[in-house]
């Protein structure tokens, strides 16, 4: 993703009672965000990019139907996903 561009990924789930968002800044910059974790509503997935270079919303292209959902299951579930270490995001 290009310097210039913003994403949020977005992730309902009943049956896992979760709502979670992944935030991309800058291209690259990533933050897990818990939304809810005692979800009862529908399910959902969203994807929103911003392009801050040219002040628009602009659409991705998925190869995966559930992109959102692979997405933010790997970052929650990934052994390489560093939880609550100041000193490591810094790095």
């Amino acid at each position: 993703m290009e310097l210039h561009r913003h994403a949020i990924i977005l992730a309902g789930r009943k049956d896992k009672n979760r709502a979670d968002a992944i935030v991309r800044l800058f291209g690259g910059l990533s933050y897990f965000v818990t939304l809810s974790d005692n979800y009862d509503g529908a399910d959902f997935l969203k994807t929103l990019v911003f392009d801050a270079q040219r002040g628009e919303t602009n659409g991705m292209l998925f190869s995966v139907a559930e992109a959102e959902l692979l997405e933010t299951d790997d970052v929650a579930t990934s052994l390489e996903t560093i939880w609550d270490n100041v000193r490591v995001s810094g790095q």
